[in-house]
């Protein structure tokens, strides 16, 4: 999919160890260097990520954190959502987390998108990032 970015690639996931950063870190590298990267994580920059931030910085790539207050509950609010999104009019949403046990012990479901439902997709992703907090690596 990433190589098939003519405007932006994107990639949503919650949770990323060492096999899932170096699996990140690769899809961004498939893409075109004119592609707008980015990468959506939940709570902050996962360690396995931290640690190859200057790839990532290197690729170009933008990472944001979604985590909400939410002030009726004293809480946070956050996502367990997987979404890889190629442009307005392709995306892959499933239960794949970006793991070793996700791709090589689990049992993982997903669906890969187009048209009208990839650019519903695309929108909520885009909400997902207007909210969400960029990090400097």
């Amino acid at each position: 999919m990433a190589d098939r970015a003519e405007n932006r690639f994107t990639i949503m996931t919650p949770f990323v160890d060492a096999n899932g950063a170096a699996r990140i870190v690769q899809l961004f590298g498939a893409s075109k260097a004119s592609v707008a990267r980015e990468l959506i994580v939940r709570d902050r920059m996962p360690a396995a990520l931290a640690e190859l931030a200057g790839h990532l910085g290197r690729l170009g790539v933008r990472v944001f954190v979604f985590r909400l207050p939410r002030s009726d509950r004293g809480e946070t609010e956050t996502f367990h959502a997987k979404v890889v999104r190629v442009d307005d009019s392709e995306c892959y949403v499933g239960s794949s987390n970006m793991t070793r046990w996700s791709f090589d012990y689990s049992l993982e479901l997903g669906f890969h998108v187009t048209g009208r439902a990839a650019t519903q997709v695309s929108r909520i992703v885009d909400a997902v990032i207007e909210v969400s907090n960029p990090v400097a690596i």
